[in-house]
């Protein structure tokens, strides 16, 4: 039995990739600032456009799994609770707000 792989990635795959690690912050980030598990939250974001649009077409989930209600883009993140990263090797901003 002879069996291939396809390791192509797609857009696609790339994009929801991004979105699940933008989760996976926001998740630490809720966890590290004693947000409670119910907390509905706003989110800014300094980034690329790349990430921003990955954001936008996964926003569903994004919001679902993160309880977010607002998500906006910012040059400044004037939150309490941010953090600095990188994607893809790109800088990332990101600040959250309990509501």
């Amino acid at each position: 039995i002879k069996t291939s792989i396809d390791c192509y990635l797609t857009d696609d795959l790339i994009k929801e990739g991004i979105v699940r690690d933008m989760v996976r912050k926001v998740q630490n980030l809720r966890k590290e600032s004693d947000f409670q598990v119910t907390d509905r939250i706003d989110v800014l974001i300094n980034c690329d456009n790349e990430v921003y649009e990955s954001i936008n077409d996964y926003i569903d989930y994004f919001k679902n799994e993160t309880l977010c209600i607002n998500i906006n883009r910012s040059k400044v993140i004037d939150f309490d609770c941010s953090i600095s990263f990188k994607i893809k090797s790109e800088n990332i901003e990101l600040g959250i707000k309990k509501l």
